[in-house]
């Protein structure tokens, strides 16, 4: 139904399988980063969701976090089949 996505120097924590099970049943058809840059507009969003008790924000920034990435399967699919319209980030 979905397909994760994790950096090759994510290191993931124990019960990852369950916490990502529990919130896409939270939100099947959203794309869900489980990683933010702690000095990004998301990662203050997140820290404001978690004080007020919500498991998720909105992300803020121009670029979707992607160290840790859920994505619906019809999603991931479409992404995979498109040509991005800019080079990656590393090339230089």
């Amino acid at each position: 139904t979905h397909h994760l996505v994790l950096q090759d120097d994510a290191v993931p924590v124990a019960d990852l399988r369950e916490q990502v099970l529990r919130r896409v049943g939270e939100r099947p058809a959203a794309a869900i980063s489980l990683y933010t840059e702690w000095a990004s507009a998301t990662s203050s969003a997140v820290h404001l969701a978690a004080w007020l008790g919500q498991p998720f924000a909105e992300v803020c920034d121009p670029y979707t976090p992607c160290i840790g990435l859920v994505l619906p399967a019809e999603a991931a699919r479409e992404l995979a089949r498109t040509r991005p319209e800019v080079p990656q980030d590393d090339v230089m």
